[in-house]
C-alpha cells in the first residue's frame, strides 16, 4: 500500500473502466487525499492502482475532477454501442413500476410476482433511461 503521508505532486490522475470496476491511477504512489480514505476505494496492489465499483462513477468523476482539475483525465467511455433491442408495450402496472422507479432517481427494485413482466419492466428502464441511470442528467 502506498505511504499516505505524502501529498500528490503535479502528475497526470486517471479514471478508467477496468474488470467492472473503476481503476485510479497516477503518476505518484503517494496519497494524501481524504476523497480515497474512504469506504469505496482500495488500494490494488497488483496494479499499484486504487479500485472502486463502477456504480460509483457518476460521483467518482465529479469529485476526482473538481479536485484535481486539469491533471485529471477521465478515460472511462461515455456510452457503449449496444445491439437494437425490441422493448414490448409496457403494461399499466410495468409503467407504474417504471414512473415510481424514475422518480426514486432511477434507483429501486420491482417486487412483481411471477410472470408479470418484471425483466420487460426493466430492459424498458435500462433501455429508455440509460443517462439517468447513469447520473449524467
Amino acid at each position: 500500500m502506498p505511504d499516505m503521508q505524502m501529498p500528490f505532486r503535479n502528475n497526470l490522475v486517471t479514471l478508467s473502466f477496468d474488470q467492472g470496476t473503476l481503476l485510479l491511477k497516477t503518476d505518484d504512489s503517494h496519497i494524501n487525499d481524504d476523497c480515497l480514505h474512504n469506504n469505496l476505494w482500495i488500494w490494488d496492489s497488483r496494479v499499484g492502482s486504487w479500485r472502486c465499483e463502477a456504480i460509483y462513477y457518476p460521483q467518482a468523476a465529479k469529485m476526482l475532477s473538481q479536485r484535481y482539475g486539469h491533471i485529471f483525465k477521465d478515460n472511462v467511455p461515455v456510452s457503449v454501442r449496444w445491439p437494437k433491442v425490441n422493448i414490448a408495450q409496457l403494461r399499466p402496472e410495468q409503467q407504474d413500476a417504471a414512473s415510481v422507479w424514475k422518480a426514486a432517481g432511477c434507483r429501486g427494485q420491482i417486487i412483481m410476482p411471477t410472470g408479470t413482466g418484471k425483466t420487460e419492466a426493466a430492459k424498458y428502464m435500462t433501455i429508455c433511461h440509460p443517462y439517468e441511470i447513469c447520473g449524467l442528467i
